[in-house]
């Protein structure tokens, strides 16, 4: 589906945002070699696809830094705008990354909270992570973000600091952070959109921006891109996603409580739309990244 998506010339970006590669802390020397096999596995894997921008999270730190800065994670295009060295705040990972997509220049970068990667950890590696929103305060302030035309922030911050973040911008922004378990709606404030992403590559993301002039212009976050080619596959899932309406109503008013009667979508005129659209597999549909998938599970004990 990326390969057709990508031929068929819808400006497409894939996007990861973090704690990807480990699940849970391994018990035993064995769970230990087997999440270094799947993590190993998953980077080959993003290589493969063409990933656009990573952002490492505390979690993909499991096995230590040598899987991310080693020959593992060499070609992954890993961004972070507040992780740096103890010592003179040297990014340990490009702190953005540049991306000509669609006739547009869009700029992606990443952003940690504070404790998301343990203090002694932090301390084992020589880094630390920087306060993110004077960190992201900076970013967006700079040239390269008032000179792109689309910014995207990957972030692992809270909701309300996400939303704090979009509405003091001086560009807009789109943020994307990890799946929640209550699924929250979007929240678009003040020309700014954030995304909840929903995991393991399940969906692709259409977002609809306007251009300068007043046209709407589609562009693909996070797992994917518009989505024409898969019409009819839409219109079979109607009917599943009537039944679904009722819910995601009840989630949405639960996430608008949740955040003490912050969101007010009504901040300013919502020229920003999107809408998810269900994939039919989870597998790469590249032939080598699906070669690597079976070679993987055929090795694996």
């Amino acid at each position: 589906m990326v390969e057709r998506t990508r031929k068929g010339g819808t400006p497409l970006l894939l996007l990861e945002s973090g704690n990807f590669l480990f699940e849970g802390k391994p018990r035993t020397d064995e769970e230990a070699a087997a999440a270094r096999r799947r993590a190993g596995l998953i980077l080959r894997v993003y290589r493969r696809m063409g990933y656009d921008a990573v952002l490492p999270g505390g979690a993909d730190f499991t096995a230590g830094p040598s899987i991310l800065l080693g020959k593992e994670g060499s070609g992954i295009p890993f961004t972070s705008l507040n992780l740096v060295s103890s010592g003179g705040e040297k990014a340990v990972f490009p702190r953005s990354r540049s991306i000509a997509r669609g006739g547009l220049r869009v700029l992606v970068a990443g952003v940690l909270e504070e404790d998301g990667i343990p203090r002694d950890t932090l301390s084992d590696f020589g880094w630390k992570i920087l306060p993110a929103e004077a960190a992201l305060s900076r970013f967006l302030q700079g040239e390269d973000a008032a000179a792109a035309d689309l910014v995207v922030i990957l972030s692992r911050l809270s909701p309300g600091r996400n939303l704090a973040v979009a509405r003091s911008s001086p560009v807009p922004v789109i943020l994307l952070s990890p799946p929640s378990p209550d699924g929250a709606a979007p929240v678009f404030t003040m020309g700014s959109a954030v995304f909840q992403s929903r995991g393991k590559g399940t969906h692709l993301l259409e977002v609809s921006i306007p251009r300068a002039t007043g046209e709407r212009a589609r562009a693909g976050f996070a797992e994917g891109g518009a989505a024409k080619r898969y019409g009819e596959r839409r219109r079979r899932l109607l009917a599943e996603m009537s039944a679904m309406d009722e819910r995601r109503r009840s989630l949405y008013r639960k996430a608008v409580e949740s955040y003490d009667d912050e969101i007010r979508e009504a901040d300013g005129k919502r020229e920003i739309s999107s809408r998810w659209i269900p994939l039919d597999a989870n597998t790469p549909d590249d032939p080598k990244a699906a070669s690597m998938i079976d070679a993987y599970r055929r090795e694996s004990p």
